[in-house]
């Protein structure tokens, strides 16, 4: 028995163990390769119309197209690709005189990578392993979008990693071509691009009980005679009562006739 009760010990810490080191290596690795449009394969694509509504579609390799590209291409009438390092060579967004679009979102989470922003490979805000990024830059020639957002930092960033870009126009992105370029880092297989967990919020403060006012309530103004007074005074008025009957007169019988 003992032997049985040892075995289940040890097999119960080599398991706490091997739960501990897969906790301890479940965030990103990224792979130091260079990633193009054809390692993107699973990230999502939401256009979003003007006049309403919204389109999303997953990136894919695109093949027969030259080595390294990917992309979405809508029967809506527009589409999104990238071909080769996205360190160096522009992504390119077209849009038909058909259709407008009011935003684009480009989520790299279910391709396994992030962005890289951070132009200063020594910089603080460089996270290890990523080496030295390029932020969105339009090519020349081309026009800014309105806004342009990235978000959803992944887990192992400092700052300069994110999972989703959006691209925002005022009035409408419509019959027009865009060139830009923004890096990306891909995690590994065995340690794919987690997202950060969101930062606690914080406990909320204990309720204070209920102010409870006491009020005083006022001394008697009415005096209540000691008991030693009581008993004289009780004694007093039984000897009156004694008095009052040895004065008593009584009357002859015939006082009524």
């Amino acid at each position: 028995m003992l032997n049985v009760l040892r075995s289940v010990a040890i097999a119960s810490t080599a398991l706490s163990l091997g739960l501990f080191a897969a906790s301890a290596q479940a965030q990103t690795v990224l792979n130091g390769h260079v990633t193009a449009g054809a390692n993107l394969s699973g990230a999502k694509i939401t256009a979003s119309f003007l006049n309403g509504g919204s389109e999303t579609l997953t990136w894919a390799k695109i093949k027969n197209q030259g080595d390294g590209k990917g992309g979405v291409l809508s029967s809506q009438g527009w589409s999104l690709t990238q071909a080769g390092d996205s360190f160096v060579y522009p992504w390119i967004l077209q849009a038909d005189a058909s259709i407008s679009l009011a935003a684009l979102t480009i989520d790299l989470f279910g391709g396994n990578a992030a962005f890289d922003t951070e132009e200063d490979a020594n910089a603080a805000s460089n996270t290890d392993g990523s080496f030295q990024g390029v932020p969105f830059t339009v090519k020349p020639g081309f026009l800014r979008p309105d806004s342009v957002v990235y978000s959803t930092p992944i887990d192992i960033s400092n700052g300069d990693l994110f999972s989703t870009l959006t691209l925002r126009w005022d009035n409408g992105f419509s019959n027009s071509l865009l060139k830009f370029v923004a890096d990306t880092d891909s995690g590994t297989s065995e340690n794919p691009v987690a997202i950060a967990e969101p930062p606690a919020e914080p406990a909320e403060p204990p309720v204070a009980p209920p102010l409870v006012t006491l009020v005083e309530t006022p001394p008697s103004t009415t005096r209540v005679p000691e008991p030693s007074v009581l008993l004289g005074l009780l004694a007093i008025a039984g000897l009156g009562r004694s008095l009052n009957r040895g004065h008593e007169t009584e009357l002859p019988s015939d006082s009524f006739l």
